[in-house]
């Protein structure tokens, strides 16, 4: 999906955005808190600073998918409703 719908350059200024926007940092972070918890018995055995390392890439990926959905949602579904658990601002079209 995402060779075919994501954005190169998000993916290329990711780094800068998360250092940039308190809102993407945010979201970034909270990813990042939950992928700890979730991967916890895959990444137990790792250094700090290789745990680390995971988890920013597998949060960092996490985000040029999501995204690649929105993009291809948007395209093929342009009237869809995408229903979440975590709260967005109504601009996202995200509920």
């Amino acid at each position: 999906m995402e060779s075919l719908y994501g954005d190169p350059d998000y993916a290329s200024k990711l780094d800068a955005q998360i250092e940039s926007d308190e809102s993407l940092l945010q979201k970034y972070r909270g990813m990042k808190k939950f992928v700890e918890q979730d991967q916890e018995p895959l990444i137990r055995k790792l250094s700090k600073k290789s745990k680390a390392r995971a988890l920013s890439h597998m949060v960092r990926g996490m985000m040029v998918s999501g995204q690649a959905l929105d993009s291809f949602l948007l395209k093929n579904y342009p009237g869809v409703i995408r229903l979440s658990i975590h709260c967005y601002e109504v601009s996202t079209g995200k509920y």
